[in-house]
């Protein structure tokens, strides 16, 4: 099977094509594919595919082999692909994804940087999902090993648990306790944020069936929403990550638009 390795600041993914060839069970392939020590090592597998004449499908696996709705990283990366390839009539398009159609423009190639809009968040308890019974979860207080965590829920085609603190010590263990917290029947992101102003945060991320990685966008775009209805910064910030940073801006439209790197490492193909 042939594949593409890319990676957006840092979030790295195993890129097949179903344009020109067959996988029958990404799932288990995302297992094994991810493997840092017996596969080619990645964040997830992203399985990208058309849909018909400048229509494109994209499906995202963790590591773990479970599926995700979205990942902006990852959408940038298929986006730049696709480009590139010649799948598109033209830079700006639309990528099918489980949580819905993405608009995406690639809007300087050389640069490999993608623009993408991410759709409108989801703040009620039911569509994070959460058992909080509650129309938008600001500033809750969630109980993690007798430790009381301030928490703000957001989905952006995953469920983000925004913090506004920086662990260092427990970063870990708090952050895998709140992925698989009771009152997230799903599981949940995790991400921890810095106000550096009112136009920059820094964000160390935790990604339910991963752990730590280097990025993540749609947790880029959740701290920035969440940001905003604390009060925190204004609707356009850079998010500094491990990785890198990401444009975010949360438009009059109430949808929300990211923008940063998307880049090709290498090609190769692998027996599974």
């Amino acid at each position: 099977m042939r594949f593409v390795k890319m990676q957006g600041i840092g979030n790295d993914y195993v890129l097949v094509d179903l344009v020109t060839q067959k996988l029958d069970y990404p799932s288990d392939a995302a297992r094994i594919l991810c493997d840092r020590h017996y596969g080619i090592g990645a964040d997830g597998l992203v399985v990208l595919d058309k849909v018909g004449a400048d229509k494109l499908s994209m499906r995202i696996f963790n590591a773990d082999g479970s599926e995700a709705g979205v990942c902006g990283n990852a959408l940038r990366c298929a986006a730049l692909y696709a480009y590139k390839e010649g799948y598109t009539s033209g830079a700006r398009f639309v990528i099918h994804t489980p949580s819905g159609c993405k608009d995406v423009v690639v809007y300087c190639a050389d640069t490999s940087r993608v623009r993408v809009d991410m759709g409108i968040p989801k703040l009620d308890g039911r569509s994070i999902p959460t058992l909080i019974d509650a129309k938008s979860v600001i500033g809750y207080p969630l109980d993690v090993g007798g430790r009381s965590v301030s928490v703000t829920l957001v989905n952006m085609g995953n469920p983000h648990c925004v913090i506004f603190a920086s662990p260092k010590e427990q970063f870990e263990e708090l952050s895998a306790q709140i992925e698989k917290h009771p009152l997230f029947p799903t599981r949940i992101n995790v991400e921890w944020v810095k106000v550096r102003d009112r136009h920059a945060l820094t964000m160390r991320v935790w990604e339910r069936g991963v752990g730590e990685t280097l990025a993540c966008g749609s947790g880029a775009c959740a701290a920035l929403v969440a940001a905003v209805l604390g009060g925190y910064t204004e609707r356009k910030a850079t998010v500094r990550l491990r990785g890198g940073e990401l444009e975010i801006e949360w438009g009059t439209n109430d949808r929300v638009y990211m923008s940063g790197e998307a880049k090709e490492v290498f090609r190769g193909s692998v027996a599974i």
